[in-house]
C-alpha cells in the first residue's frame, strides 16, 4: 500500500532502484522511506523498519557512481561478518561495529555482473540499538536485493 507507493516515489527522486530486504525478522515491517539530502554527498535513502514495542532498525542506502571503494568506518569493537549467500551480494564481508549506543553493519553491493574499471555500487548500512539482536541485522543484510 502506502509504503510501496512511497518506495516508487522516493526511487524516482533517488534515481536508482531502492534495495529492499526480501526478509525481515518476524513482526518487523518497513514503515517509512525517505531521502536524506546530504551536503556535498550523494543522496541517501533511509528505510525505517519497525516492530511494535521494539526499537527501530534503520537501513541507509547511497549510490556511488564508481571510483575506489570507500574505507568503511570502524570502531575498536568491530568484526567482519560473512554475508555471502545473499543474491547479488558483492564480496562476502560486511563490517559489524559495536558502537556505544548502537550496532551498525556496513557493506557494499553491486547489482549485476562486475564491469572492469570504475563501476557504480550501493553503500548500505543497517543500524539499530544494542537491544536488537545482531543476527537480525545480518539476516536482513543477506537478503537485500
Amino acid at each position: 500500500g502506502m509504503i510501496k507507493l512511497s518506495l516508487q516515489q522516493v526511487g524516482v527522486s533517488f534515481g536508482e532502484t531502492i534495495r529492499v530486504p526480501s526478509f525481515l525478522p518476524e513482526g518487523y515491517s518497513i514503515s517509512d522511506v525517505r531521502i536524506n539530502q546530504q551536503e556535498s554527498q550523494n543522496q541517501e535513502v533511509v528505510l525505517t523498519i519497525t516492530k511494535l514495542n521494539a526499537p527501530d532498525i534503520l537501513l541507509f542506502e547511497s549510490w556511488m557512481t564508481g571510483g575506489p571503494f570507500r574505507v568503511l568506518p570502524t570502531s575498536d569493537q568491530s568484526e567482519s561478518v560473512d554475508i555471502s549467500g545473499g543474491s547479488g551480494t558483492y564480496g562476502k564481508w560486511a563490517i559489524l561495529n559495536y558502537l556505544n549506543d548502537r550496532n551498525t553493519l556496513w557493506w557494499d553491493w553491486i547489482p549485476g555482473s562486475m564491469a572492469p574499471g570504475p563501476f557504480p555500487y550501493y553503500e548500505l548500512e543497517l543500524s539499530a540499538e544494542k537491544t536488537v539482536p545482531v543476527n537480525y541485522l545480518i539476516s536482513i543484510a543477506k537478503l537485500v536485493h
